[in-house]
């Protein structure tokens, strides 16, 4: 396959694609992506796509992907429905690609997380292999937590059990006879225009009544800007305590986020939506097969994704709870089961080739020459990490000019 895009410079990638964050978080995303590889992967799809060679996925067809598909875009989540998947849960770059390209940046996130090593490409070649064969199958319900292997049986089963309250009540404190936010490293404070504008937004969310919640079920108590993951911390991001089903135990935390456009919808035609919240909302509820109630609201200049948080959210930390190479490999033909699921789910919608299509190319697709894209990405990545460590280290102007000093 070809690879003729010009050499790039990481650390004035990663500087431009973050320039519009919050300035102290941006700081804090800079050292996080530094700790490591797949850190600096998570971080860094800006640079997938940078060095992305259109050529190499011209026989796939267009589909719905979530545009960043690495092992921690996955995890267990509260749907509409009162269940808790385990999905895709992460649609903030979702765009109409390839599958292939979903696919590479897939697979390289296992190699990646594996080492470089031949057993995590091995584990990443197998999984790939899953995902045509259950694309193959056409059934886009043909995956479940029944069939599932150990790592998403066990992660799913200890995010069931966390109660709503007590995760509540872990998150506020006493003032008078209401709760607030109680302080921590995910929460920051906000300005007196920012809490003026989150309080409009909550009153907009009752009048357009988000989750047929009634007016009073919206009433503003608190608000924090969130300081939580990785590839989309600084974004604007807010949670909203509102009173929910009653003072002072029973409230309840909305979680609002920032759309942009995704990082690769300008190498493909994309259809248009109304903003870019209301492409996530619509993307997420086409992908997943139970998703949970998301609604949109505008805001100081910014479009939000809006949805009410729950204590059973939770992404997968694939470095934490993987115990050795067997259970690494069936949770990545787990996620490759999803992933094939989705794509079919959200086929035919929005400018998405049809089901038929996705059958036809999985039975054609040479699962050498994706790996073999997938290891060159992960070579990349391992190289623009270098890169970037240094500059970080030295405290690059590119990337902290005009930051506070510690």
């Amino acid at each position: 396959m070809a690879n003729a895009i010009a050499p790039i410079d990481p650390v004035a990638i990663v500087a431009a694609a973050n320039a519009d964050r919050r300035i102290d978080l941006r700081a804090a995303k800079f050292a996080k992506m530094a700790e490591g590889p797949f850190a600096f992967l998570r971080g860094g799809a800006d640079l997938y796509f940078a060095r992305l060679d259109k050529t190499n996925h011209q026989d796939a067809p267009l589909g719905w992907m979530s545009g960043d598909l690495h092992l921690e875009n996955f995890g267990v989540y509260r749907a509409a429905d009162g269940s808790t998947p385990f999905d895709i849960n992460d649609f903030d770059q979702c765009a109409l690609l390839p599958a292939s390209v979903e696919m590479v940046r897939f697979a390289s996130s296992a190699i990646v997380a594996g080492d470089g090593k031949s057993i995590a490409r091995a584990a990443a070649t197998k999984a790939l292999i899953v995902y045509l064969e259950t694309l193959a199958n056409g059934d886009a319900n043909g995956w479940g937590v029944g069939s599932a292997g150990k790592l998403v049986k066990v992660f799913q089963a200890d995010q069931q059990g966390e109660d709503q309250t007590k995760w509540l009540k872990n998150r506020k404190e006493k003032a008078k006879d209401r709760r607030v936010f109680s302080a921590s490293k995910s929460n920051r404070d906000i300005t007196a225009r920012e809490r003026a504008e989150l309080k409009t937004a909550a009153k907009s969310l009752a009048a357009g009544r988000f989750d047929a919640k009634p007016e009073a079920w919206f009433e503003f108590r608190d608000a924090k800007f969130r300081a939580t993951g990785l590839g989309s911390l600084g974004v604007r991001h807010y949670a909203i305590l509102v009173r929910g089903d009653g003072d002072p135990d029973a409230n309840c935390i909305l979680d609002l986020k920032a759309a942009r456009a995704a990082v690769g919808s300008s190498l493909w035609t994309q259809p248009a939506f109304a903003n870019p919240a209301a492409r996530v909302a619509t993307i997420q509820s086409a992908c997943q097969a139970s998703p949970p109630h998301v609604g949109t609201v505008t805001m100081g200049g910014d479009d939000f994704v809006v949805r009410q948080a729950f204590a059973q959210d939770e992404k997968i930390s694939i470095r934490e709870n993987i115990a050795s190479w067997a259970d690494f490999t069936d949770a990545l033909c787990d996620m490759a089961r999803i992933a094939a699921c989705s794509h079919l789910r959200a086929a035919g919608q929005h400018g998405a080739a049809p089901a038929a299509d996705f059958v036809r190319w999985a039975g054609k697709a040479d699962v050498a020459a994706i790996i073999e894209l997938a290891a060159r990405a992960a070579d990349d990545n391992d190289k623009d990490y270098a890169v970037f460590k240094a500059a970080a280290a030295a405290k690059d102007p590119r990337l902290f000019g005009g930051l506070p000093k510690p």
